[in-house]
């Protein structure tokens, strides 16, 4: 719909006279009406004229499905000499066909002459037949109608009659009657707001309902009244308010001004309508307008739509889309978070995933959207059947004056993109905005029969707020000793540009160990800046720190946002537990059973952020869950290359999983890690494991358990160079370890998790305390010489820094506690020695922070599997 255009004079239409027309690109203008002439009745528009379905006071010289582009072509012109002719003219438009699209080529032009004011249709070429998209609707129409839809001549319906079909040469003439039976129609054509469109309201706002009312008759009419009337989502009558109209003349407008006022106590939908009661008025159905009024908070959300969808939209081409207009009920506001609803996966078929979302501003041609505040696109994240929520982050989007619009705009091709909802219910709020991406043009959306699903949450932003808006380094895991640079982003959420302080503090057991300020200056609204902070140390492995990240700003309006909280933790350990089984069954309980028995360690569902840390940690159990939930490493995956890596160089590696072993490799891609784990061959188990029983001679001698686990067709292996631990209820091998000599490897076939504690030494603390004495040691008792085992400080009384050289009988896991003369712990070193026996430790005199420590007496405590030594070192500085 375009327009309006001046005719250029006043045209007599029936008893009355129209100087202005909208143009419908569906073969039809309006002298009043701005609505899109549709053709499809089976979408609840009708073809048949006259109708008081708007749009009315219409001339339709051929209605049909018409489609303007760049592909199929198709113009249109109007012309007028300003005194007594106006032309109108469709030139070469193709049809729309929903099999074939651009089909067909359609001239037409309406002829106006006030002199004898007539109006005549003429038709140039025409070729293609008009389908609308089923066959079962009208195709055609071919009339005109008044402006209450209830007077009018119609010449072709649904292209009936033939004889009266279109045809290159034909010319219809129209010649309406100005003067017959008296006309009494008065019809409401605004009110609450201009173009009866939605306008939001806060609780205790005030509103003076008012009305617009036109005498489309020619009959002076007096004595009748005007109403203004307000529901709630009940149809519960909270305002109601009249006026008389003495009189008012065929063709005038009137403005009415209710008495008094309406002022909203609660947040909701409310309806506004205006209306006139006239006895004998022949056009009842202009005598009303019901304007969309939602009463909304601050912060609040936006939304014309009553939850529920009715219908959906999708454009045949990518680059099209859909917006609502939105004028907050205050200034300035923050637009924090968008929301569309999606319509299920029913249409399109099949549909897609993908979608681009813009916030705009007001500033394009009259008012329409403009500049773009912003905008995101949504790759494989749009979850059709739902609502999606945007956040815009914390600097949101202001808007301190005008109107803002939410907007979706398709990012491929029909069928393969979603669709957006629309609510059909009346009230409608009339702030429907449709784009077309081939000419970047944005125009009303021309029913105005539907809202669409798109909202937008506000709130009132401060005046001054400095924001802190993340801590990105430290990251969550860090190495021993390495060189950190600390770094924080801050941001202006605010409305004024701030100078302001960034802090960063670092606490450890208790005790701050980093505190940096640096100046942030001139940072304008909306902005952010990277803040980075002087370089920090972190003490040494399995270390927990605690960072605190704040802004600093005199008189800041919003302290909600001004800290942030992170911990970090210094890779390393005697453990590591990697949990990507989706049920998590097995993780939680290894890792609290190691740490019940004493061990130090890192429970993680993502193993990513720790590729580069895992030889510090002397241990890794792996939990790859149970068919149909489990995870599958993949050959040549990260995961995968990252674990034979650190086995290969030391490691000690625990690895369960029901397909690992077998279905993995085999059929999935998985790695085959059975080479690794010295077993090999193997295959589908029993369809529900129930018993596992351990070997004689092995680590789980005299073990036995039930199995109440997830368990289904869990692998066996065949043994090579492995030793065979645990068995299956079929005599099926599902548990095994290997010592290569280089490293150390535990393999089982099911869920530590559905192990069922039986007493004595058949309980999964037992299994684990053995399988962890087995890593430490290499061996599954302890055979080493006492005299293979001593431990020398050097010197004893130091100032400098002091060394422990130990030799130990074999490799194994190492810890040197240092306690200072009252106990207090002052630092500790945990080394996993796995490929000498002769070693050294230097301590520096700091502490585990990282500073120095008082001069004094100091106690070690030094220990390994089945020896410990303890002594004094003195300090002197």
């Amino acid at each position: 719909i375009r327009g309006p255009f001046p005719i250029g004079f006043d045209f007599p239409y029936y008893w009355y006279t129209v100087n202005e027309f909208y143009f419908s690109t569906n073969g039809a203008i309006s002298f009043s009406d701005n609505t899109l002439y549709h053709v499809w009745p089976s979408m609840g528009y009708t073809t048949e004229l006259p109708s008081p379905t708007r749009p009315n006071d219409i001339l339709v010289p051929l209605g049909g499905d018409f489609i303007f582009g760049s592909a199929g072509g198709g113009s249109a012109y109007y012309w007028t000499n300003d005194t007594d002719t106006s032309i109108i003219s469709w030139i070469a438009v193709p049809e729309w066909n929903a099999d074939s699209g651009y089909h067909g080529s359609h001239t037409f032009q309406i002829i106006l002459t006030r002199e004898d004011s007539c109006i005549v249709f003429q038709y140039g070429p025409q070729t293609g037949t008009f389908m609308c998209g089923t066959a079962d609707d009208p195709k055609t129409a071919i009339g005109i109608e008044n402006s209450s839809g209830m007077v009018g001549l119609q010449y072709l319906w649904d292209n009936s009659p033939q004889e009266n079909m279109y045809e290159e040469g034909l010319a219809v003439k129209f010649i309406p009657p100005v003067t017959g039976s008296p006309v009494r129609d008065v019809s409401v054509i605004e009110t609450t707001a201009p173009g009866n469109r939605a306008i939001f309201l806060l609780p205790g706002d005030t509103l003076r309902p008012w009305l617009k009312i036109k005498n489309l008759g020619n009959q002076l009419v007096g004595h009748f009244y005007a109403y203004c009337k307000v529901v709630n989502h009940t149809q519960t009558t909270v305002y109601l308010d009249s006026v008389v109209v003495t009189d008012i003349a065929p063709g005038e407008i009137d403005s009415i001004s209710m008495p008094s006022s309406w002022v909203p106590e609660n947040t909701g939908i409310f309806a506004t309508s205006g209306y006139v009661v006239v006895e004998g008025d022949m056009a009842p159905a202009n005598d009303v307008i019901v304007v969309e009024t939602p009463v909304t908070g601050v912060p609040g959300v936006l939304s014309y739509d009553d939850g529920i969808c009715e219908n959906a939209w999708a454009y045949t081409y990518a680059g099209n889309g859909w917006a609502n207009k939105f004028t907050p009920p205050r200034y300035p506001v923050r637009v924090t978070e968008i929301n569309y609803f999606i319509y299920g996966a029913s249409f399109p078929d099949p549909g897609g995933n993908d979608l681009i979302v813009w916030v705009l501003d007001d500033d394009g041609e009259d008012g329409a959207p403009g500049t773009i505040l912003f905008g995101d696109t949504l790759l494989g994240t749009v979850i059709r059947g739902a609502w999606n929520d945007i956040d815009l982050g914390g600097a949101g989007v202001i808007i301190e004056d005008g109107s803002f619009y939410v907007a979706a705009v398709q990012y491929a091709d029909y069928p393969y993109c979603p669709a957006i909802s629309c609510d059909e219910n009346i009230p409608y709020s009339r702030q429907a905005w449709s784009y077309l991406g081939s000419t970047g043009a944005w125009e009303p959306d021309p029913t105005q029969l539907h809202d669409w699903m798109i909202n937008a949450h506000i709130e009132i932003p401060p005046g001054l707020d400095a924001e802190l808006v993340s801590i990105n380094s430290p990251g969550d895991i860090v190495g021993a000793g390495s060189q950190i640079t600390p770094q924080v982003t801050v941001g202006n959420a605010g409305l004024t540009t701030i100078s302001f302080d960034a802090h960063l503090l670092i606490d450890s057991l208790g005790s701050t160990i980093y505190d940096e300020a640096l100046a942030v200056n001139d940072l304008e609204p909306s902005g952010t800046r990277d803040i980075d902070f002087p370089t920090w140390t972190p003490g040494g492995e399995g270390n927990t720190y605690t960072i605190t990240a704040c802004v600093d700003l005199a008189g800041d309006d919003n302290s909600s946002n001004d800290t942030l909280f992170a911990t970090t933790i210094v890779a390393g350990g005697d453990y590591l537990v990697w949990d990507p089984d989706p049920n998590h069954s097995s993780g939680p309980i290894i890792d609290s059973i190691l740490e019940d028995l004493g061990y130090a360690g890192y429970y993680t569902e993502e193993l990513s952020n720790l590729y580069g840390f895992l030889e510090q940690y002397f241990s890794i159990f792996i939990c790859c869950g149970q068919f149909p939930n489990k995870h599958v490493l993949l050959n040549g995956s990260a995961e995968a290359d990252s674990i034979v890596h650190y086995t290969e160089n030391g490691g000690r590696l625990y690895l369960e999983g029901g397909d690992v072993w077998y279905i993995d490799p085999e059929q999935e891609g998985g790695y085959d890690f059975r080479p690794l784990f010295g077993v090999t061959g193997g295959g589908d188990g029993p369809s529900t494991l129930t018993l596992v029983t351990g070997e004689n001679g092995t680590i789980t001698e005299g073990m036995s358990f039930t199995y109440s686990g997830e368990s289904r067709y869990s692998n066996y292996v065949e043994p090579a160079q492995a030793t065979m631990a645990l068995k299956n209820q079929s005599d099926n091998y599902i548990g095994h370890y290997y010592n290569s000599g280089a490293y150390i490897t535990f393999g089982f076939s099911a869920e530590l998790e559905g192990l069922d504690d039986c007493g004595g030494v058949s309980t999964r603390r037992q299994l684990l305390q053995n399988i962890m004495t087995l890593f430490e040691t290499g061996v599954e008792e302890n055979h080493g010489d006492i005299n293979e085992f001593s431990v020398l400080w050097a010197p004893n009384i130091f100032s400098g820094k002091a060394v422990l050289s130990y030799q130990i009988p074999r490799k194994s896991r190492i810890s040197v506690n240092i306690y200072d003369i009252s106990g207090r712990l002052v630092k500790k070193f945990t080394i996993y020695d796995l490929r000498s026996t002769n070693n050294e430790i230097v301590w520096d005199g700091k502490d585990e922070r990282g500073l120095d420590v008082a001069s004094g007496i100091y106690l070690y405590h030094f220990e390994t599997k089945g020896y410990s030594r303890h002594g004094k070192l003195i300090l002197v500085r």
